[in-house]
């Protein structure tokens, strides 16, 4: 069955005792660029690989600088805002119970920089060179969504009692009982997954020696739920990757441009989900409670709160050239390459959880240690070929279109010295490999001059995924979720991928316009808005437990919406 993923929350379903991330999800999102610039790029789809002199445009083509006839300075403040339907239902597949808006803005700074011209006073040959310095953003992690429903089918503390009767060691064991007694500190100290640790020391699940087993504080000893529980899910993400670019370009005979940038993504982005559930009659949910001084107490179950916090910090460094071809006044060519950029990606995460009963005497909460870790990851390289054609006075017409290689993107330790150690990455770079291909990426971006110093823009971005799928030797459809599952089985032939297929329901497509104010002299102003949407999702809050209980689906649509207005001047 599919998972589908927004931004990294498929990998925090994870229940593992270390890192949440390092996922197929994770590397994608980390390393896919979805370009902003400035609002003249912006209001034109970033259709800007053969159009040049703009600083929007540096971080597409490294050309760019060099067809600029002069040195200029621009900012361009702005505004992204997210906005996320979801719904919600208590199996996947059925009918949808509740439906829920949530919007998230922020204010930003998309593109900002300065370049420098120096004429040669050559004639021919080289006629200037040009020296750039931009910071432009190249993702937006902006996400809010929060909705909730009815469910007496499962719960999440029957979620964690599962696992910790089962698996929760990630070896087949059972969670014993005395952990928190027999370990100085669990977290670490023991393979116990931190979802269960903290559900276990805040009363969400308890042992009873009876059955030797887990039970949730929402579910009887089968399993099954009571009564009716109120669930709600809300989850938010905020966080951008900027690049820092140092570039160079010349100009030859004003007819051929290229130049190199040297390229310094900083990425930042938290997340935080918090699930919580409620009894709706608190008389069908009874708990019994054996305590040494008060004895046998029987109370009702109120309510519990779950919450996982993520943050990571992501830096690296890349390389790109290209190049603009001139041939007449009228029509342009461009192209540029970059080189997958080697990122370092230091993570903390944490979990906390709560209980609440109709005796307080019995609430409790429990909150992790912080945990940390870092790794690295190669991103794919990419490539943008771009066609322009420019009506005299009137205005102009650009398409580009981007290839991304997503199969070569791989995990490693950091420090890891590949003849010694085992690649603890093994079996997702495996998947990578193979459940990884080509993105590809059409921008198209049109000017009209309605005066000299006035005109209006309009683009478009068309985006497809790189995510594959397969036919396996059973007739199976499998997805890298799947393909994980079982690696063992397909590493030594028990199962065999077939036909590979594209993922054509994850497209992104974006809408954009805008219009520019030049004085003629040094000022000139743009504004551009702009709308993204993106494919429906589905998460769940909680993993599938004792193979038959589904867990809740929670579906979204989400858009993203940004204005940006640039200020520039021309020296």
């Amino acid at each position: 069955m599919k998972k589908n993923f927004i931004l990294i929350t498929a990998a925090l379903l994870a229940l593992v005792p270390t890192a949440y991330g390092q996922t197929m999800y994770d590397a994608i999102a980390f390393s896919e660029n979805h370009y902003y610039g400035t609002a003249r790029t912006q209001a034109m789809g970033n259709a800007v690989t053969a159009l040049g002199s703009d600083l929007g445009s540096i971080a597409i083509n490294p050309a760019g600088s060099a067809v600029a006839g002069y040195s200029q300075f621009s900012l361009t403040p702005g505004v992204s805002i997210s906005s996320v339907r979801s719904s919600y239902t208590p199996v996947y597949g059925e009918s949808v119970q509740n439906v829920s808006d949530a919007t998230k803005a922020r204010f930003t700074m998309p593109n900002g920089g300065i370049s420098f011209r120096f004429n040669t006073g050559n004639r021919s040959g080289l006629r200037s060179l040009s020296l750039a310095f931009v910071v432009n953003t190249s993702q937006q992690h902006l996400f809010r969504s929060e909705v909730a429903g009815d469910n007496s089918l499962s719960s999440i503390s029957g979620a964690f009692a599962a696992k910790a009767n089962v698996n929760s060691d990630g070896f087949g064991n059972m969670m014993d009982p005395n952990v928190f007694k027999n370990y100085n500190n669990p977290y670490y100290d023991s393979n116990y997954g931190w979802n269960e640790l903290a559900a276990y020391n805040s009363n969400m699940i308890s042992y009873s020696g009876t059955d030797n087993a887990y039970i949730g504080v929402a579910e009887n000893i089968d399993g099954s739920i009571p009564g009716t529980l109120r669930q709600a899910s809300l989850r938010q993400a905020t966080g951008s990757k900027n690049d820092i670019v140092t570039n160079v370009s010349f100009n030859i005979d004003e007819t051929f441009f290229f130049g190199f940038n040297l390229g310094v993504p900083a990425q930042r982005y938290s997340y935080d989900e918090t699930f919580v559930e409620a009894a709706r009659d608190p008389d069908q949910f009874p708990v019994g409670f054996h305590n040494e001084t008060i004895g046998d107490v029987t109370t009702k179950f109120l309510n519990s709160t779950y919450r996982y916090s993520y943050a990571a910090k992501i830096d690296g460094i890349y390389g790109k050239f290209g190049f603009i071809w001139v041939p007449d006044r009228n029509f342009r060519l461009g192209a540029s390459i970059q080189t997958p950029t080697s990122l370092t990606i230091s993570e903390t995460y944490r979990n906390s959880s709560a209980t609440s009963f109709a005796d307080s005497r019995f609430d409790a909460e429990e909150l992790s240690p912080t945990g940390n870790y870092r790794y690295r990851l190669k991103t794919p390289y990419n490539a943008s070929f771009g066609v322009a054609y420019v009506f005299g006075a009137s205005g102009l017409l650009s398409i580009d279109y981007e290839l991304t290689d997503f199969s070569v993107m791989n995990y490693r330790e950091v420090g890891y010295d590949r003849t010694l150690l085992k690649d603890t990455f093994e079996d997702i770079n495996d998947c990578m490999r193979r459940f990884c291909g080509l993105s590809h990426q059409l921008r198209a971006g049109l000017e009209l001059r309605l005066t000299p110093a006035l005109a209006l823009r309009a683009g478009y971005m068309f985006r497809t995924s790189p995510e594959l799928y397969y036919i396996n030797n059973e007739g199976e459809q499998v997805w890298a979720d799947d393909f994980l599952a079982r690696w063992n089985d397909y590493r030594s032939g028990t199962l065999a991928l077939g036909k590979k297929m594209h993922d054509n329901s994850r497209n992104v497509h974006t809408v954009s316009a805008g219009f520019g104010f030049d004085s003629g002299n040094s000022f000139f102003a743009d504004l551009s808005f702009r709308c993204a949407m993106y494919p429906g999702e589905n998460f769940a809050p909680y993993a599938q437990y004792y193979e038959t209980i589904q867990s809740p689906n929670v579906g979204t649509v989400r858009k993203m919406f940004d204005i940006a207005m640039t200020f520039g001047w021309r020296f």
